[in-house]
């Protein structure tokens, strides 16, 4: 398998819900969907879905809020420089997607939202998110990939249904202590950001499945790293890596191991204790070609390559 094709295996949870809605079958309570706001404003009563991407918006409708039956809004691809005040009134609004416009904040009123599940905010401006966040109880996937975050507020700690976050192209130099809560966390994309380490806090998020760091600044790796007992798959391909903890053994569920562009020179000694480890890619390190022969006499089973 290609790094390619597993990173896209990887991201395929993050881009799912960015395509465009369409219809369900006939049943009794079938959503409405529309792609103009005036239609969906004269059938308001019932406007459930309204995809206004790609319409070359400047601004979201000033009367949003009018469509109080509102569930899921897409304005990506658009101009949006604000979120207006009223989209917020939209209590029952369940998934909102506004990636790709010129956001340069996200307004502290997201917290209204207590229905949102799924949020996609990626490829804009942010430098930050609300302290509000942490008041989406509901949310269950949120993606906020390139933009120029450096930092995550605490209270995104308290997004306890939380499953997938995507924070891939940002700035980030440092988690929140308290990250280790998010104990529904099973997708955590943190590639291209500027991270150095990976703490201890980290290493407490015990349902993470997925963890890409790939393109970081990480030189050390926690020991407690073992810890992480549902981990099947993780990308640390392009940091500054010189070891691994022998603690990495632990992992036994692991599936991936993805180590390229490192300066490592071996692997723990016991790595023959990943007994479900079926890919192995560490090209481009410092590998002695003994040290090489000896893990894949190891690893018998598992797709090695240096």
């Amino acid at each position: 398998m290609k790094i390619k094709t597993l990173i896209l295996c990887f991201l395929i949870p993050f881009i799912g819900k960015t395509q465009n809605v369409l219809p369900e079958d006939e049943h009794q309570n079938k959503p409405y969907f529309y792609t103009s706001f005036e239609e969906a404003l004269a059938n308001k009563e019932k406007a459930t879905h309204l995809n206004q991407r790609n319409k070359n918006l400047d601004e979201i409708p000033d009367n949003i809020q009018m469509l109080t039956k509102l569930q899921v809004y897409t304005v990506m691809k658009n101009n949006i420089k604000t979120l207006r005040p009223q989209l917020f009134e939209c209590k029952d609004l369940k998934e909102l997607i506004v990636r790709n416009n010129q956001l340069t904040e996200i307004p502290e009123n997201i917290g209204n939202l207590s229905k949102l599940t799924f949020f996609n905010t990626g490829y804009n401006k942010l430098n930050k998110l609300p302290e509000n966040i942490g008041k989406l109880k509901n949310l269950n996937i949120l993606q906020i990939e390139k933009n120029e975050i450096k930092e995550l507020p605490s209270s995104i700690c308290n997004l306890k249904k939380l499953s997938i976050l995507s924070v891939f192209n940002n700035k980030l130099y440092q988690l929140p202590a308290c990250i280790g809560q998010l104990k529904s966390l099973k997708n955590f994309n943190l590639s291209y950001n500027q991270l150095s380490f990976i703490n201890n806090d980290l290493c407490k998020l015990s349902k993470l499945e997925n963890l890409n760091l790939e393109g970081n600044l990480i030189d050390s790796i926690s020991n407690n790293i073992g810890d992480l007992k549902s981990l099947k798959i993780i990308i640390l391909t392009d940091n500054r890596l010189k070891n691994i903890p022998e603690t990495f053994t632990k992992l036994k569920n692991l599936e991936s191991l993805i180590l390229s562009k490192n300066q490592l020179s071996s692997l723990p000694k016991e790595i023959h204790l990943l007994k479900k480890l079926k890919t192995l890619i560490a090209i481009d390190n410092n590998f002695s070609e003994s040290e090489k022969a000896r893990v894949k006499a190891a690893l018998p089973n598992c797709d090695v390559r240096f």
